[in-house]
């Protein structure tokens, strides 16, 4: 028996599950996508990232970020600060891997600020910054190790 709202055109069975719940919002699941490339489906573009999948009855979706990842696609974050939060975690999944058993307990850590400082000097070059070594004169001045971690222990990031 058919059931209420689905298709008569050959599709899967996610293709079908759309129309059964009238207009929807579907966020990049290749999936849905692969089923949704059918000829008997229009695609109508909105804007960038935003696309209508018509099916012949008038019912739609709408798809967000056809083929790419919704939170990194439609972010209003600029892709600098992506690339510094995606270096951080990179880092820190590293040290997880690499530590010694017992190193770390389920619990929240904060990231070492030589680690942050890491991160940061990496993306220098992305505005023609270049960093010179403190001398000593300046470190004992300002206080600080010549190495690192230059913000004191009270500062968060």
């Amino acid at each position: 028996m058919k059931q209420r709202g689905a298709s008569s055109f050959p599709s899967s069975s996610v293709a079908s599950l759309f129309l059964l719940s009238g207009p929807g919002f579907n966020g990049s699941v290749a999936v849905f996508q692969a089923s949704l490339r059918t000829p008997e489906l229009t695609w109508e573009r909105v804007r960038s990232q935003v696309d209508h999948v018509i099916w012949p009855d008038g019912k739609r979706i709408v798809l967000l970020a056809e083929g790419r990842l919704l939170n990194l696609s439609c972010s209003t974050v600029p892709t600098f600060v992506l690339s510094i939060t995606a270096t951080t975690q990179a880092l820190a999944l590293i040290e997880l891997y690499n530590a010694p058993e017992g190193r770390y307990k389920q619990d929240v850590y904060l990231l070492p600020k030589k680690m942050d400082e890491y991160v940061a000097s990496l993306h220098l070059p992305t505005f023609d910054a270049h960093l010179t070594e403190l001398t000593d004169e300046q470190a004992k001045y300002l206080g600080l190790n010549k190495n690192g971690p230059f913000k004191p222990n009270y500062y968060r990031y």
